[in-house]
């Protein structure tokens, strides 16, 4: 009997829920990619990444104040989504904060849109950060699903 239990076992784990982590690594993957992007643009070239949003640094405390305050963040949430991309152990705290991020983000983007008027402008990327968003609890609920059916199965 314990043999049909561990056969059972090894085919469940062998069907789709062996893919989420490697699945939940591509979630976290994108967005990590475009963050590492945003962070070498801003620490390297500040004015011009400033300027590519429409916003001008005219002195030295403003350029120090955007690589450190926004770089500073970006380089931040790449270290930490490093992290939870690599360790499998990692994934739902990275998908979730994720989540959070993309959640606030577009939440403050959308009001933003409303009071500015800039629907137009914000468009492509209230558009990128809904889909990373949808794509981030997709993998909080895989990962959750995945976890349970191993704690279920006694693995």
């Amino acid at each position: 009997m314990s043999s049909l239990v561990n056969a059972s076992h090894e085919t469940e784990m062998t069907t789709p829920w062996r893919l989420v982590p490697w699945l939940n690594r591509l979630i976290l993957l994108a967005p990590l990619v475009i963050i590492a992007v945003i962070t070498a643009r801003i620490i390297t070239d500040p004015v011009r990444s400033a300027a590519e949003h429409g916003m001008t640094l005219d002195s030295p405390v403003g350029l120090t104040n955007y690589r450190s305050g926004n770089g500073g963040i970006f380089l931040a949430f790449a270290i930490f989504t490093i992290s939870c991309l690599v360790f499998t152990r990692r994934h739902l705290t990275g998908l979730s904060f994720l989540a959070l991020m993309m959640g606030v983000v577009l939440a403050v983007r959308g009001v933003s849109v409303v009071i500015d008027g800039t629907l137009r402008e914000q468009l492509p990327l209230l558009v990128a950060e809904a889909v990373f968003l949808t794509l981030s609890v997709v993998g909080v609920f895989l990962e959750l699903a995945r976890r349970h059916r191993l704690g279920n199965s006694g693995g």
